[in-house]
């Protein structure tokens, strides 16, 4: 396993490297979900964004949970996994699954409130700045699975708190701070590709579709191949696409990915 970070190494990175951690965690996100989403599926569970289905999802996940053998080196952890939190304690197959969770928390409250991942910025004294969080701090799924495991760990029950809680936090985020579903601001990150003959990666948001509508989102990845500087462009999935084009900077197809989707709305 590699050098795992600590909150107060997200509290001193610097804004760049913080924002490229952030463009990181994202791009996890889609993958992370499709895994979940197949292996719930296998067992009778439907993961349909609302918040009655997390009672039946952390029932199935909870007792599934295995500790790591100290003597194994885990691979491929989540960029959320910190030193300290009780995840750590895991072996792969259970961090694979909680990683899942924490993308479908995401999922749940952007359905049902409109509010998207962003990185916390605001307060520096804040235990998750400079993390991935919702709505300025109101909802932090990494801190939420937190704490569900360490009552899990304790009570050895898999019960109704996550889904209440959870509830809860929608009910009042709504309440506060109601979205306007007009003229909606989709999200955008452009990260360096790891897919091999690929330079780029574009994540766009998961309500892109919903926003866009199913023919205007069906073009995108036409229209991004006719970005100048891309040679070529393949979806890979729902919300990433994989870019070839080399001569074209990260920051310019950030931009450029940016102008498609404001003329889209």
């Amino acid at each position: 396993m590699g050098d795992m970070a600590s909150v107060g190494e997200f509290r001193d990175l610097t804004s760049v490297a913080a924002a490229e951690r952030f463009r990181h965690f994202l791009s996890e996100r889609s993958a992370a979900l499709a895994d979940l989403t197949r292996t719930a599926k296998s067992a009778g569970l439907d993961l349909d964004g609302s918040v009655p289905s997390l009672l039946p999802l952390w029932q199935w996940i909870a007792p599934q949970l295995r500790p790591r053998n100290p003597e194994q080196d885990r691979v491929g952890d989540p960029s959320w996994l910190i030193a300290g939190h009780p995840a750590d304690d895991l072996n792969s197959e259970s961090v694979a699954l909680l990683d899942g969770l924490v993308s479908y928390l995401g999922e749940v409250f952007t359905t049902q409130t409109g509010h998207t991942w962003e990185l916390e910025t605001e307060d520096p004294r804040s235990v998750t700045y400079q993390q991935p969080v919702f709505a300025s701090g109101v909802f932090v799924p990494v801190n939420v699975l937190n704490a569900m495991l360490r009552d899990y760990s304790e009570r050895g029950e898999a019960d109704d708190q996550l889904m209440l809680w959870v509830g809860a936090t929608i009910a009042n985020t709504a309440a506060a701070d109601p979205l306007q579903s007009t003229d909606p601001e989709l999200e955008v990150a452009v990260t360096p590709g790891d897919v091999p003959g690929f330079d780029w990666e574009i994540w766009v948001d998961e309500r892109a579709e919903s926003v866009l509508g199913a023919e205007l989102f069906d073009s995108l990845e036409s229209q991004f191949s006719s970005i100048p500087g891309v040679t070529e462009v393949v979806q890979e999935d729902r919300e990433i696409f994989l870019v070839q084009g080399s001569e074209i900077t990260q920051e310019q197809l950030d931009q450029a990915v940016r102008n498609v989707l404001s003329q889209s709305l």
